[in-house]
């Protein structure tokens, strides 16, 4: 097993993919993806540099506008996803 990661190498990593996610989605630069999301520049700067993270109550949006699963941002593939197991219905 690996090791775990810190906040700070998180932080950075989703940092990574949001941004990757904001180009492919269209958006070249932060201002108007910041505008659709409804929020102020610099609070969206924080988390594409990593200082801070994504809020959750944005994550929604976020995918929303980029078309990317919550999995995606926070580096979860689905291989790590716990499987449920199958109940059958009586």
């Amino acid at each position: 097993m690996g090791r775990a990661k810190t906040p700070v190498q998180f932080n950075k990593e989703l940092a990574k993919r949001l941004k990757a996610a904001r180009i492919a989605a269209g958006y070249d630069t932060q201002p108007p993806f910041a505008k659709a999301l409804g929020i102020e520049l610099e609070r969206y700067k924080k988390w594409e540099s990593g200082r801070t993270p994504i809020q959750h109550e944005y994550v929604e949006r976020t995918c929303e506008l980029t078309g990317k699963d919550a999995n995606y941002f926070y580096g979860i593939h689905p291989a790590e996803q716990v499987k449920q197991p199958h109940i059958a219905a009586r």
